[in-house]
């Protein structure tokens, strides 16, 4: 869904479609769309980079685990079904050892 390019960036169009589809409320934020229009003037920038600190770290971490578990959670049937065929898949392709 993004163009051929070095440093492919999707179209604002595109981000716009897929946010309005998903349930998370930081893209229904204000923050979410000063940040998207400056995105639709300038592209991908950075004017005024973040270092990467260990309280940064963890609170990426966090919401990262907290989101995952949120999918998981919404989606335990698709996850559960996945596991089952992965594991069958596992079986078949090791040749009989157990």
């Amino acid at each position: 869904m993004t163009p051929k390019a070095t440093y492919p960036e999707p179209r604002v169009r595109t981000i716009e479609v897929v946010c309005r589809a998903s349930d998370d409320s930081a893209l229904k934020k204000p923050k979410f769309f000063r940040y998207l229009e400056e995105y639709r003037k300038k592209g991908i920038c950075c004017n005024r980079p973040k270092r990467l600190t260990a309280e940064r770290a963890v609170f990426y971490t966090a919401m990262r685990e907290k989101k995952l578990n949120q999918y998981i959670q919404r989606n335990s049937d698709k996850v559960q079904k996945m596991r089952v065929e992965m594991k069958q898949k596992s079986k078949k392709s090791h040749c009989g050892d157990e």
